[in-house]
């Protein structure tokens, strides 16, 4: 299989960490749409939790 180019190692976490939280938050939204504020804020915070195991913080 080919590797991504090492252009994409600085940002792989900040990457899966924001689409799993938007994958969540997809999900949350199909059983309530109360959870408009928390796609923001897993957004953010995936955003942010990348940075920070990308070791960007």
């Amino acid at each position: 299989m080919k590797q991504p180019p090492e252009s994409w190692y600085a940002y792989r976490w900040r990457i899966i960490c924001t689409a799993a939280a938007f994958l969540f938050t997809v999900v949350s939204l199909a059983t309530n749409i109360g959870t408009a504020i928390l796609v923001a804020v897993l957004a953010v915070a995936g955003f942010y939790a990348g940075k920070y195991f990308d070791h960007n913080l």
